[in-house]
């Protein structure tokens, strides 16, 4: 990354996983490096600006792990579950929803709660979910 801080002519960012010599403890660093040059343009060293960004990714990846809990739970649940959005379209649904109603994902898709609900007729029902 320094090396390409240092061929561009405008301050460069990524993403790291910073060790430390000290006691080996690793923090994610969201980094910035632009190239320092003198009065002539000779380049005479690199500035690098990194944040700590461990806590963010923490929750990222715990989010990351509910949501694979969730679609697990979903895919392999004993009961037909559906979620639908704010316009009442199915969003998602289980294994066993698909199957008991026989659609194919594509027809779910495009299936709106009315479809199959007596209770929720589209002119009955103009409100949002």
């Amino acid at each position: 990354m320094i090396k390409k801080a240092m061929n561009e002519n405008k301050p460069t960012s990524n993403f790291e996983e910073i060790s430390f010599a000290s006691d080996g403890h690793k923090e994610y660093l969201h980094t910035t490096k632009t190239k320092m040059v003198d009065s002539s343009g000779n380049i005479f060293g690199v500035l690098g600006i990194g944040r700590d960004i461990s806590e963010i990714k923490d929750l990222q990846n715990n989010l990351s792990d509910e949501k694979n809990k969730y679609k697990k739970l979903m895919e392999n649940s004993s009961d037909a579950i559906f979620i639908v959005n704010t316009d009442g379209y199915i969003i998602e649904y289980s294994n066993l929803f698909k199957s008991t109603l026989g659609y194919t994902n594509n027809e779910i898709s495009k299936l709106h709660i009315s479809d199959f609900e007596a209770l929720h007729s589209k002119k009955i029902n103009k409100r949002k979910y």
